[in-house]
């Protein structure tokens, strides 16, 4: 496979300081990329702030970036919050930087703004936007369905973030960034038809866990991380491998280990306090592996004694043909 490997590691730019465009910029950083956020109006507008009362769904993907239930449902404002969040993780704002012009040039895209001193320019790996739009304008720039509410907007920074890290690291395949646009035209994280994801014949498509669902949020415990307390929070690391038992662990672990320098943790349920929960929970046969996502989604679902379906598995999740 081809791996791109920039010469230093560029800033992901982000443009717009809305819900979404927020979201997107702590989610991109907590992955550990540099990121530069922009916003073209001087002062932030408070009419501009969310009214809807955020879902489950919006509060699961804002606990990752440390933005607690707790915290909202006491009545914190969700400006501050995301603010404080976006502090915490080391994102600077641009104030008064209106978007002038991008090009792609050297494969790097060269980005110039507008403000009270002139214009001025940034190099970036990737950028984007938080505006309404159908796909992108060139490659590695990617738009935020900002104009279709709270949920729509926050769930799509999910599917964007860790696809913009993995790409920056070169592990995406050219599919990578491009399912982005194709995922988040299917209802909310359920990516049964995406490219990213191994379908299982033998699953029903709807209710109960399948390759292309998102994970049930069961509470857990593991020996030696004891801030971690939902399944969810173990995946969001990287890819993971859920299996059972430790049998095939190892065999397992150095087959995906072998085709990708990308994260991936295998986990044995059998390890795992309340791990027979999730095998209950999750409907896992004797004798399975489960590739989950770093979204918490299933990508699929392997024979544990098959190292090569799952490098297979794999490789496809990372858009790789």
């Amino acid at each position: 496979m081809t791996v791109r490997a920039w010469p230093v590691k560029l800033p992901v730019l982000v443009v717009g300081t809305g819900m979404a465009g927020r979201t997107a910029a702590a989610l991109i950083a907590r992955w550990g990329l540099d990121v530069r956020l922009f916003e073209a109006s001087s002062t932030r507008d408070p009419g501009r702030s969310a009214a809807e009362q955020p879902s489950e769904d919006v509060l699961d993907i804002w606990e990752t970036i440390g933005i607690s239930r707790r915290s909202v449902e006491a009545g914190g404002r969700i400006d501050d919050l995301l603010d404080q969040a976006l502090a915490g993780l080391g994102v600077f704002t641009f104030w008064g930087y209106e978007l002038a012009g991008l090009s792609l040039q050297d494969d790097l895209l060269r980005t110039s703004f507008r403000c009270r001193g002139g214009e001025v320019s940034f190099a970036g790996s990737h950028l984007v936007l938080s505006e309404a739009g159908a796909g992108p304008v060139l490659a590695r720039v990617l738009t935020l369905s900002a104009g279709d509410g709270l949920e729509a907007g926050v769930l799509d920074a999910e599917n964007l973030s860790w696809k913009v890290f993995f790409d920056a690291n070169g592990w995406g395949g050219p599919a990578l960034l491009g399912s982005y646009y194709t995922e988040r035209a299917t209802p909310p994280r359920w990516y049964g038809d995406s490219v990213l994801t191994t379908p299982d014949p033998t699953r029903p498509s709807i209710g109960a866990p399948t390759p292309g669902a998102l994970i049930p949020d069961i509470a857990v415990g593991l020996p030696g991380r004891p801030r971690v307390r939902r399944l969810r929070e173990v995946v969001r690391g990287g890819f993971t491998v859920l299996v059972a038992d430790g049998r095939y662990s190892e065999k397992l672990y150095r087959a995906a280990v072998s085709v990708s320098t990308a994260p991936i943790d295998l986990v044995p349920l059998d390890g795992v306090h309340g791990g027979d929960r999730v095998v209950r929970a999750l409907g896992m046969r004797a004798g399975e592996a489960w590739l989950i996502r770093p979204d918490a989604c299933v990508a699929a679902v392997v024979a544990q004694d098959d190292p090569a379906a799952l490098t297979r598995a794999l490789l496809r999740a990372l858009g790789h043909p």
